[in-house]
Formats: C-alpha cells, structure tokens, sequence
C-alpha cells in the first residue's frame, strides 16, 4: 500500500470516526446565560446550552428558557433548539396560598391543605354507610 493511499485511508477514517462520535452525542453542557435570544454565540458547538434571562429583544420580563445548540432529524446545519416551554410561575402553586382552615375570610387565591378538607368534609363514606343502613345521623 503507497503513502497515498494510506494517507487517505486514515482521513476517511478518522472522519467516520468524528462523525460516528458526533452522532452519539456528547450530552448538554451549560455554557452560562446571555440576556436574550439573539445575545446566542454564532460559533457554538453541538450541545453548548445557554439560558437566556428576559423574553423579546430587550426589557426585564423573566424567560429563563435553555436553548441547546443542535440539529434536528439530522438537518444540514445546527441550530438553537430550546429545550423547553418558557416557565411561567405566577402559576406554580405557591406554599403561602395554603391554609389549614376555610372561613368566610377565604380568597379565591387560597387552597385548603388535604388534611384541612378532611377535617371539614369529614369521613364521608362512613357518614354515608350510617345513612344507608337507617343507624340514623
């Protein structure tokens, strides 16, 4: 075998190699944040992440959306994926809403613990059973 032609046996290689590896994906690796979308590198590598802080293209209004650099289904050329649905948590249940009692005073922005409507409702079925079988409640 010539130089030649083991020269180029080795490049095909190595680049089935690289493209065989790359391929298997290296896994996410956060990068750090930037303040909005278009603040994302242009030379980013193939699972770089980045959070990005505040929606549109300026302002304060939270994101906080991770966008992973990559490609889908295999396209031409990599691109920013975000990896999921911006969070919007003024709709997580917040722990100060919960209350272990129910009075006239209650908002509609409160909820009653589980063992808060228990304590109010009761064990039903019982209740229920004791009216079926006429031992009169």
């Amino acid at each position: 075998m010539d130089l030649v032609v083991l020269s180029l046996a080795k490049k095909g290689a190595k680049q089935y190699t690289d493209d065989a590896i790359e391929a298997l994906g290296k896994g996410i690796i956060y990068k750090g944040a930037v303040n909005y979308y278009a603040d994302l590198p242009n030379n980013a590598t193939i699972g770089d992440c980045y959070s990005v802080l505040y929606k549109g293209t300026s302002g304060s209004v939270s994101s906080g959306a991770e966008y992973i650099w990559g490609k889908i289904n295999n396209q031409g050329s990599a691109t920013w994926i975000q990896l999921g649905e911006d969070v919007d948590t003024s709709t997580f249940e917040k722990i100060s809403n919960k209350v272990t009692s129910i009075s006239a005073n209650s908002t509609n922005t409160q909820y009653p613990s589980a063992k808060c409507v228990y304590d109010l409702v009761g064990n039903v079925e019982s209740l229920l059973t004791a009216l079926d079988t006429g031992s009169g409640v």
